[in-house]
C-alpha cells in the first residue's frame, strides 16, 4: 500500500498492482463514457478470456477496472484500501489517459476528414474527365465539322463564337479538375505535380528541390495541397519552393513576398492527421516562410 501511495510514474500504477497483487496477467483500464475502455496509454482494450473484472468505485462511479485472476479480489475491504491507497495515482494515470485518448479519437477523425476530401476530389476529377469534359470535345468536333461543310453558309460566324465558346469551357473544366485533384500527382508524384503547378502559375514559382521518388499517396496530397493553396490564398508576386526527403521525413519550405494568408486551419488539420507539424514564420525581408514537416517512412 505504501509503493501504491507513492504514485508510480505514469502508466506504471497498473504494473504497480500486478506486483503487489501478486498476479502477472492484471490490467488496469479505465472507461470512457461512451462505454469503451482503455489502458493507461488511451488505447482500446478489453479484459483477456477467463479474467474477473473489479471495479474501483468512488463516490458511487467506478473510476477503474482491475481484470484479474478469478478470485483474487473477492475481499471488498482489500479492494478499498486499493482505492484509497491508490488515489492520487489512479486520478493521474486515468486523466492523462482520457487525454491520450481523446488525441487519438482527433487524429483518427481528422484522417477520416482528410481521406474523405481526396476520394471526393478524384471522384469529381474522374467525373469531369469522363461525363462533361468529354461531351464537349464531342461538340467542338462536330461543329468544326459543320463549319467544314458548309463554308457558304451565312452562319458562319455564329458557327466559329460557338466552338470557341466550346474550346473556353473546356479549358474552364481542365482547371477545375486540376485544383479539384490534379491527376500528374496520382499518376507521376509529388515532383511532376509541383512541376506542372509552376507552369500553371500567373506569377513566378521557382522549384530548388524536388524529392525524385513517390512517397506515400496522402503525404503527397498534404504537401501539394500546402502549396496550392499557399499561393492560391496568398497571391504572391514571387514564391519558391524546396521540398526534400530524409531521416524518414518529407521537409517542404515555402517562400513568397507576401504576408502569411489569412486562414490555415485546414491546412494545418491535414497535416496534423498524419502527425506532421505546419511552421509559419515571417521572415526579415518581409515576406513568408511555411514550413511543413510530414513523417514519410
Amino acid at each position: 500500500m505504501v509503493e501504491l501511495a507513492a504514485s508510480p510514474p505514469a502508466g506504471g500504477l497498473g504494473a504497480a498492482l500486478s506486483k503487489t497483487l501478486g498476479d502477472p496477467s492484471l490490467i488496469l483500464l479505465y472507461p470512457l463514457p461512451d462505454g469503451r475502455r482503455i489502458d493507461a496509454d488511451g488505447r482500446p482494450m478489453e479484459p483477456g478470456q477467463g479474467q474477473g473484472v473489479t471495479p474501483l468505485v468512488r463516490g458511487g462511479r467506478p473510476v477503474a477496472l482491475l481484470a484479474h485472476r478469478p478470485g483474487l479480489l473477492d475481499d471488498p475491504g482489500l479492494v478499498e484500501e486499493i482505492v484509497a491507497a491508490a488515489r492520487l495515482a489512479l486520478d493521474n494515470e486515468r486523466l492523462q489517459a482520457q487525454v491520450r485518448a481523446q488525441l487519438e479519437d482527433l487524429r483518427t477523425s481528422r484522417a477520416r476528414i482528410v481521406e474523405r476530401g481526396d476520394a471526393e476530389r478524384r471522384r469529381l476529377e474522374r467525373d469531369l474527365h469522363d461525363g462533361a469534359q468529354q461531351r464537349l470535345v464531342s461538340l467542338a468536333l462536330s461543329l468544326r465539322l459543320a463549319q467544314l461543310g458548309g463554308a457558304a453558309d451565312p452562319d458562319l460566324t455564329a458557327l466559329e463564337q460557338a466552338e470557341a465558346q466550346v474550346r473556353q469551357a473546356l479549358e474552364e473544366l481542365r482547371g477545375l479538375a486540376r485544383g479539384l485533384y490534379p491527376a500528374t500527382l496520382t499518376e507521376e508524384g509529388l515532383g511532376a505535380a509541383l512541376e506542372a503547378l509552376a507552369e500553371q502559375a500567373a506569377s513566378p514559382l521557382v522549384l530548388r528541390r524536388l524529392p525524385q521518388e513517390c512517397l506515400e499517396p496522402n503525404v503527397e496530397a498534404a504537401a501539394y495541397f500546402v502549396v496550392a493553396e499557399t499561393l492560391k490564398r496568398g497571391r504572391p508576386r514571387r514564391a519558391a519552393v524546396d521540398a526534400s526527403r530524409a531521416d524518414g521525413r518529407l521537409v517542404v519550405e515555402i517562400e513568397t513576398d507576401e504576408q502569411p494568408p489569412g486562414e490555415l486551419t485546414d491546412l494545418e488539420d491535414r497535416v496534423g492527421a498524419l502527425d506532421g507539424r505546419l511552421l509559419v514564420q515571417v521572415v526579415p525581408e518581409g515576406g513568408t516562410r511555411i514550413r511543413v514537416d510530414l513523417p514519410c517512412g
